[in-house]
């Protein structure tokens, strides 16, 4: 078992066929962030930094995050809690260099306007890809709405998987298949820097800052986690968020 410093919760250590999420990520070469004190920097009881539960890397506040991103709880457990109209978000300290993405985001949405959880940018045109949910259903789609990914949301802390690669997205959510849409230049090969809770780091763009309960971001460098040989890291994603939240996945 991958061995790291700090106690994991429960959850992480899933008995799924004697391999455990965490040791399954770190073979995979993924980045876990889990918004969890035990890996959050505070700063004036906001979070400054966030490290990786799983890889290397660490996560900080944007620019225009000035103290808003701070820790609340869902079921017990730690979660960032956001506020709508404010950025709350982080991006990771390092670009993610890879030919294809997967993502994995664990949240609640309390009042049905998340709003942005998660941004994907290669920085090369508006190659920007969104995953946000309103209104009860889950999107991933690029800043222009070319092309769109939809899925229904469900009440409590859920797991939503997507897969970004070049000319194609496709997203799963609680108890869905994969829904897929052709989106040409949709990414862009190389890296790319990956956003937490917001779609840039700069000030704007309020309308698209929601109220969110943001428990876990995996990304997944050169993975389609929406294969079907992607099943079992998905059924252990869903077991331990109802292991850790108590229900809703």
């Amino acid at each position: 078992m991958l061995s790291l410093p700090l106690t994991l919760p429960a959850g992480a250590l899933l008995d799924h066929g004697q391999v455990s999420l965490d040791e399954m990520l770190g073979d995979l070469g993924g980045v876990w962030f889990s918004f969890d004190s035990a890996l959050a920097e505070i700063e004036d009881g906001a979070i400054a930094t966030l490290r990786a539960r799983v890889g290397t890397m660490r996560a900080r506040r944007t620019e225009a995050n000035t103290g808003n991103g701070r820790l609340g709880r869902f079921n017990g457990a730690d979660v960032l809690e956001t506020r709508p109209r404010e950025n709350c978000g982080f991006v990771l300290t390092e670009r993610i260099d890879c030919a294809l993405i997967g993502l994995i985001c664990v949240f609640a949405s309390p009042t049905g306007a998340a709003e942005t959880i998660a941004c994907v940018d290669s920085r090369k045109g508006d190659s920007a890809l969104v995953l946000v949910e309103r209104g009860g259903t889950i999107t991933l789609t690029d800043r222009n709405a070319s092309a769109v990914a939809s899925v229904a949301a469900q009440p409590g802390m859920q797991a939503v998987f997507a897969t970004i690669a070049p000319d194609q997205i496709a997203l799963i959510g609680p108890e869905a298949p994969a829904v897929t849409a052709n989106l040409p230049g949709s990414f862009q090969p190389g890296p790319c820097d990956v956003f937490m809770a917001c779609r840039r780091g700069r000030a704007g763009l309020h309308n698209t800052l929601g109220d969110l309960r943001l428990a876990e971001v995996i990304c997944l460098p050169n993975m389609d986690i929406c294969q079907p040989d992607a099943a079992q890291l998905r059924d252990t994603v869903r077991a331990y968020v109802e292991k850790v939240f108590g229900h809703g996945v």
